[in-house]
């Protein structure tokens, strides 16, 4: 084959689809040669229709994918005019936890390795399912919280003592842990992947999700690079639309650029500018 012939990157999403569609092809009439000679020599058939009919339900799904043409089908997002957002102007902002969590938004907490992101999300996490702030005029919400906790760094025993200990420091039994905070510890969860997004969705609509913790964000993607901006893009992507078509206000821990001290709040985080562009909120 001629280079002009061989696939090459920016055309190996197309490349890739006739493959797949090739290849259920050529099952489908293999299938069929099997079936056509079982029936000739009146062997039973075992399981080749059943087969068959899958493979066939494949290329369908394949052919209605490519057929989604409508790019308002492709954009998932309508079109707002100007003056449709006329009764926004005056709406508060729809804060979960006030001032740093809100609805269908992104929060990045950042700091060093070890120096307390993850203490601080469990701690708003409990305060926000119990809906007791010690200084309401710092963070506070109008109601309790149901919140979903992604942890890949803490086991649960480590979360069972932390969250015993801040329970007491509030003032309750220590051993009075609330049932509006989920776990999910080490979930195979990478957000860029296909169908992951919406199987989260799924969970935070079945589950009745207000706030999702994300912690930490190095083990929600599978982008070999933190500092490659096309590969980020397509997680943090994700993580708002996650955020837009559940309107849960979504918090993720984030570590901070090593020699970072000296910069601007806004640079200090690890990685790509798209992982800086993502986020609405940021705890530094």
């Amino acid at each position: 084959a001629t280079v002009e012939t061989c696939p090459v990157p920016y055309n190996a999403p197309s490349y890739s689809k006739i493959v797949r569609g090739d290849a259920i092809r050529r099952r489908a009439f293999r299938i069929s040669q099997e079936i056509a000679a079982k029936s000739a020599a009146g062997q039973d058939l075992n399981g080749e229709c059943e087969e068959l009919i899958r493979i066939v339900k494949l290329a369908d799904g394949q052919e209605a994918q490519e057929k989604k043409s409508s790019w308002r089908e492709r954009f998932l997002s309508p079109t707002i005019r100007a003056d449709e957002l006329t009764d926004l102007i005056d709406k508060p902002i729809p804060y979960l936890v006030h001032p740093i969590l809100v609805a269908g938004a992104l929060t990045q907490i950042q700091g060093a390795p070890k120096g307390g992101k993850s203490s601080f999300a469990l701690y708003v996490s409990l305060c926000a399912a119990m809906n007791i702030w010690p200084q309401p005029d710092l963070l506070s919400a109008t109601r309790k919280l149901k919140v979903l906790y992604l942890s890949w760094e803490d086991p649960a025993i480590m979360m069972a003592k932390r969250l015993s200990l801040y329970v007491k420091g509030l003032g309750f039994d220590r051993k009075a842990l609330p049932d509006d905070i989920v776990f999910m510890f080490a979930p195979n969860l990478l957000i860029d992947q296909e169908d992951n997004s919406s199987q989260l969705i799924a969970a935070i609509r079945e589950l009745n999700i207000d706030v999702t913790i994300i912690d930490t964000l190095s083990h929600i993607h599978s982008a070999e690079s933190e500092n490659d901006a096309v590969e980020m893009r397509i997680p943090m992507v994700k993580l708002a639309q996650v955020a837009t078509d559940t309107q849960t206000a979504i918090m993720y821990a984030h570590h901070t650029a090593k020699g970072s001290t000296d910069k601007p709040t806004v640079d200090k985080g690890r990685g790509s500018v798209a992982i800086a562009a993502a986020w609405h909120l940021l705890i530094d």
